[in-house]
């Protein structure tokens, strides 16, 4: 797990995409992302309208409910893939009943300790480099 003192300087700028159909839920999940210095995308209700962020916005990552009122987010997650966007899935359901072709990302059952998704949002992007300096 990265340090908390990691944690700012790598999500710093970040663009993390929030999809969730529950309000307070949805909000808590911004809340902490941007406590974290994350710049959320969204949050998005519908499969519908992430996708057309998906396709619109720049992302770094994603945190995606798996049952939103107009489907599964599948169709989104792959299309996140083909972009090389790392994923983190956030259910009330159990991890293990993800399609077996998502079990192998990172994936929190509700309720869940938020510090946790930042956590893994951060270890899911790639270092940002540090800038050399003049010599």
């Amino acid at each position: 797990m990265i340090r908390a003192d990691n944690l700012k300087r790598r999500l710093a700028g970040r663009r993390v995409l929030v999809v969730e159909n529950e309000y307070f839920i949805a909000m808590d999940i911004a809340s902490a992302l941007m406590d974290a210095g994350v710049d959320v995308v969204g949050p998005a209700v519908s499969v519908a309208g992430a996708i057309r962020l998906a396709e619109t916005e720049q992302l770094d990552a994603a945190v995606l409910d798996v049952a939103l009122s107009d489907g599964k987010v599948f169709p989104l997650a792959d299309l996140l893939g083909s972009k090389a966007v790392p994923v983190v899935f956030a259910t009330a359901y159990e991890c293990t009943s993800l399609p077996e072709r998502y079990r192998s990302m990172p994936c929190l059952e509700k309720p869940f300790e938020y510090q946790a998704l930042v956590s893994l949002i951060a270890g899911s992007v790639a270092p940002i480099p540090e800038s050399v300096g003049p010599s």
